[in-house]
Order: C-alpha cells, then structure tokens, then sequence
C-alpha cells in the first residue's frame, strides 16, 4: 500500500488504474470493518471514482456525490491513506463530504436527491462570474427517488449551461429501489428519451468495474458542449463476498465493539407485535427498511408496509392522508433525515390533528456519520408544531411501553425519538 497522494492518475495506464482500485479496495474494507461505516456503496465505485479523478481536476471541477455516502474512495485520493484510517473516529474524518477537510469537496452531502439542485446553482455562478470547470454530479443509490432531483432539471432546461450527470446504476438504494424511475432505468429507450427531453446527451451502458469503458466516455462527456448523462452500471459490494452477496446488509456495518442489540430492532419488533391486533396499523419508511428494523414487518404484512423511497416530504403527507382514510401509519425514519419534512408536519399531520406517529431512529448524538447526521434538533423543532406529542424513552423497555402508549392513547400527531 503506498501513499495514494503520491500517485499521478493522470500518467497511469489502465493497467495500473486497475491496480491502484485494488488497493484502494482493500483499504476501504480493512478500516471500514474496524471502524464501522459504509462499506458495500463504496465498493461499487472505486473504479468510477479513480477514473473521475483521472479525467478530471476536482481542485477546480466541483464533484457532487450524490449519495454522499459514496466517497470513500474519492477520500483516500484527497485526504491519504493515514487520515482515511481515521474515519469515523474522534478527531478524524466525517463518513461524507465535508468542505471544511478538502478544497475537492464542495459541499456537505449527508443526504440525497441535492446534487443536481447544487449544480443548477453553481451553473449559474460559473456563467455570471464568467468562470470555466467541470461540474459532475454522481447520482447513486436511489437519489432519482428524490423529488429535488425533478425540479433541478426542470430549472435546468431552461439554462443552456452544461453539466455532467453520472448515473450510478446498481439497482439498490439503502434498499432495493422502488417506483418506475428505477424500473424505467432497465428500460434504454425509455431512460434515454427521459434525459433527452430535459436536454442531455445520453450514454447507456458504461461499465463501472472497466477502464477501457469509463475513462473514455468521461473524456468525450468532458469536451462536449452540451449536458451528458452518462449511465454507469456497477455492482454494489464489488471485491467484498459478503458484501456483494448481501448489499442491504453490509450498506452500513459497525466495528465488532458496537453490534449487537439496537433500539432499531426494538422498534421494529415491536411494530411487528402491535400489528397483530391493531389491523390498519402501517409502517412506512423512506428507503431504509433493514436500518429502521423493518424486514420482517415487510415480510409479515407487505400489504401494509410502505417504502416510498428517499422521499421524506412524500411520505409525511402521504401518511397523513392514510390517517384521514382510517389507517394508522408508522413513519419510521433517522431523526436528521425528518428535518426535510417539517412543513409537512406542521400543515398536513399537525393543522388537522391526524394521529401520524413518527418513529425517529438515530436521534440525539450519532456517533460516526459527523455534522450532516447528528440528530440533535428535532426536540427543537417538533416542539413547534400544534399538538405533538414528543416521546423520548431511555431505555428498550420504555421505548416499547411508549409505542404502546402512542398506539393506544395518543389521538394527534406523535414522535418517539431513540438513539
């Protein structure tokens, strides 16, 4: 293992570009397994990754991860092997871009479904400021879902300013993906025809583990005039057997110190329980059915279990209608992703007192994840909103006696918040 900032991409044939990835494919999952974090995304695109940094400068191109749980790779190329080993620790490297540790970071990205909203603005700055780079959005795991994705393009279409859109297909969000845009993505016609309505040219079919594929249609979408779309197919775990066998499972894995029983798996269990007596009980999530403790409530009762994707917006005021029509929905989802949907619930949960009960997993101090994901919050702003009621248990029996109480007694709008 050498040091990687040493390494000049730029001269390197694909021969030792592929080199290069294994190595990097091997740190990855060595401090990844030691220090917990994201480790199958990551391993889908370390090939992508040093093929990005060998067509481009993104000490002037702006690179915007999308999911922002993509860049180890991109990390180690920019931060070096000894601080990578840091990640996740105290004093060390946050699990997502962070503009504060590198210049080729431009934003913070905890979460999804914003890149493309950032390129719309960065592109209207480099034509005002009359400035010239690249910008590359690597659109991935699910981020399609997002609806800030559809107004991006809708603005735009409008610009006449180029961008490069990277199309990381490897058929999974946290989860597997949901709705047509991901089924549509099998379909080349239909996906092609999409993108060249919004104005882009369209590249299909790119392998994301070959060199001899990526680096050439990186080249041709950097010296075309126009907006690119280029999609990219990869596998999700690539190089790790576990990982590649079972990507929801290893989308995030804990340091062996930290597994074992979880306040998720507490949750979901006993959802699972309540179901079999209260009939219109429904548990819906955005696109993290295994991290909120949901797989065998899915399985159990898939009628009544609902994965609307990386979409909390949707999802909030879509439940608060299940709650009008005589349902009683479970939001269950990570307490600093609930921060996008708080209009909805103060004018579509809240205004008309709809028994919405949201589950908010991850609240409080999340050790790991750095600032983009620490739940601190919501205690704040859900105090705001009319008529909620704020359940905060300190241990796993008073979470279950709480859901119990928010099943049975509470007739508004609910959170329960748990580490």
């Amino acid at each position: 293992m050498g040091d990687f900032l040493s390494k000049n991409l730029k001269n390197m044939s694909n021969e030792e570009l592929t080199e290069l990835s294994n190595e990097l494919r091997i740190l990855v999952t060595d401090v990844t397994y030691k220090n917990g974090g994201h480790l199958a995304s990551n391993l889908g695109v370390v090939e992508l990754t040093v093929a990005l940094h060998k067509v481009f400068d993104f000490k002037t191109d702006k690179l915007l991860f999308d999911v922002g749980h993509q860049c180890y790779a991109h990390k180690i190329l920019t931060r070096g092997e000894e601080a990578f080993r840091t990640i996740r620790k105290k004093g060390g490297l946050s699990g997502f871009p962070n503009p504060t540790e590198s210049e080729c970071d431009p934003f913070y990205a905890g979460h999804a479904s914003t890149s493309l909203s950032l390129a719309v603005g960065l592109m209207r700055a480099r034509k005002l400021c009359g400035e010239k780079y690249e910008i590359i959005s690597v659109l991935g795991d699910g981020a399609l879902g997002g609806g800030m994705c559809y107004e991006a393009l809708n603005d735009a279409s409008t610009l006449g300013e180029k961008q490069i859109i990277v199309l990381n297909d490897n058929n999974m969000t946290i989860s597997p993906t949901v709705g047509l845009m991901a089924k549509n993505l099998s379909d080349r016609k239909n996906t092609k025809e999409f993108f060249e309505r919004f104005g882009f040219s369209y590249v299909d079919d790119v392998d994301g583990h070959d060199f001899s594929s990526l680096i050439p249609a990186l080249e041709a979408a950097k010296k075309s005039e126009t907006s690119v779309v280029i999609r990219v197919l990869t596998k999700k775990g690539m190089g790790d057997k576990p990982s590649s066998d079972n990507p929801e499972g290893f989308h995030s894995v804990q340091n062996a110190e930290k597994r074992g029983k979880t306040y998720s798996k507490v949750a979901g269990d006993a959802i699972l329980k309540a179901a079999e007596k209260c009939k219109n009980l429904v548990a819906v999530t955005c696109a993290m059915k295994q991290g909120v403790g949901l797989e065998k409530f899915s399985e159990t009762y898939p009628d009544r279990f609902v994965d609307v994707g990386i979409a909390e917006e949707h999802a909030a005021t879509m439940c608060a209608a299940m709650a009008k029509g005589g349902l009683k929905p479970y939001l269950m989802v990570y307490g600093s992703f609930m921060q996008r949907a708080f209009d909805q619930l103060m004018t579509d949960v809240a205004l008309p007192r709809l028994p919405v009960t949201v589950l908010m997993d991850r609240a409080g101090l999340v050790e790991g994840d750095g600032e983009t994901h620490q739940g601190v919050f919501d205690v704040c702003y859900l105090s705001a909103v009319p008529g909620m009621t704020i359940l905060c248990p300190a241990s796993f029996q008073e979470l279950h006696d709480m859901l119990g109480y928010a099943i049975h007694e509470v007739t508004g709008p609910a959170a329960v918040r748990y580490p």
